[in-house]
């Protein structure tokens, strides 16, 4: 018979150790916890850099593509009235084309902006303003000329009433005679005596020169005071913008102007389109210039103009319908 005891010199298999249990959820986000705090910290710092530095970036290459499409505005009329040049060479004696250098450019520049809407401003209003503000004022209508020229679509800027010695002398440090803009009256050359009598003849052209220039059925003054609403702009229209820095010391000064040489006057219609709060309608002048600008650019889309340019502090939405309601309620009270 079999035996059923158990061989002696079998080998035991060893007992093996049993696995350890797992540990709670909770526990190890516990000790993650403890261990890690300091580098989920730091991690969300790095993460917040890497996400501000992303905008950053697109906020660059976004300006940057912006800057190229200006540059390519500013000279895309050259491309359309001839960036190239028909000359005769002298050895072969045939025609050939060649590229317009910088000056015969700005030269086609000038041309172009004399077919386009007239904008006039006003300087005027030498005797109502203090030195700071002459300063700031040649300051603005440099920022005028110089966002003019990065424009999609420029307008025909004109100076007027720039009879002041003083003020022309600011004009001249910005080298505002070399704008190829139109400046009126001329500049008074260095070597000229100033009598009493030139003077008096500069300072009654001054006062009347844009009536003179152009047709007054034509002229429609910007002002803030107007009654008159802005809807879109005339290219056959001539708009002036008042050429005065006094922190609104003197009130009504251009509607009262417009309304005394019987000239058209309007407002923009600001509080139709944005939120401004407290704060005034009254803009500098190379704000209006702007919003003159940005609307062109939008073909009269006055919301995505005023959003664009207006000052950040001024605006906080865009109201559309709400806005002339309140307006309504705000009259009928």
């Amino acid at each position: 018979m079999e035996s059923t005891e158990p061989d002696a010199t079998a080998k035991a298999v060893p007992a093996t150790d049993p696995e350890p249990a797992e540990k709670p959820a909770e526990t190890l986000s516990q000790e993650e916890e403890k261990v890690s705090k300091r580098e989920l910290k730091r991690r969300r710092k790095e993460a917040e850099w890497k996400q501000k530095k992303e905008q950053l970036k697109k906020a660059k290459d976004k300006e940057k593509i912006n800057k190229s499409k200006q540059k390519r505005a500013r000279h895309a009329f050259a491309a359309a009235d001839g960036a190239t040049k028909e000359v005769v060479d002298e050895e072969t004696g045939q025609i050939v084309e060649k590229k317009v250098n910088r000056k015969e450019r700005k030269e086609l520049w000038k041309q172009m902006i004399k077919t386009c809407m007239k904008v006039v401003i006003d300087c005027d209003f030498a005797e109502c303003m203090s030195d700071k503000e002459l300063n700031s004022l040649s300051k603005q209508i440099m920022y005028c000329h110089s966002e003019n020229k990065k424009a999609i679509k420029p307008v025909n800027l004109i100076l007027t009433g720039c009879g002041d010695i003083s003020f022309q002398g600011r004009l001249n440090q910005h080298s505002a005679y070399n704008w190829g803009i139109d400046i009126y009256p001329k500049k008074k050359e260095s070597g000229e005596n100033q009598d009493e009598e030139s003077k008096e003849e500069a300072k009654g052209e001054s006062h009347s020169c844009y009536s003179q220039l152009f047709d007054k059925t034509k002229l429609v003054y910007l002002t803030a005071d107007s009654p008159n609403t802005l809807e879109s702009f005339d290219d056959d229209k001539i708009y002036i913008i008042g050429g005065i820095v006094d922190r609104n010391r003197h009130k009504n000064i251009c509607f009262n102007k417009a309304t005394k040489h019987e000239i058209g006057h309007a407002k923009f219609p600001i509080m139709e389109n944005v939120n401004i709060g407290d704060y005034s309608t009254v803009l500098t002048v190379n704000q209006v210039m702007s919003i003159i600008l940005a609307v062109k650019k939008y073909d009269n889309d006055w919301k995505k103009a005023l959003e664009e340019t207006l000052p950040k502090r001024k605006t906080q939405k865009i109201k559309g319908k709400k806005a002339k309601e309140s307006m309504k309620q705000k009259e009928e009270k």
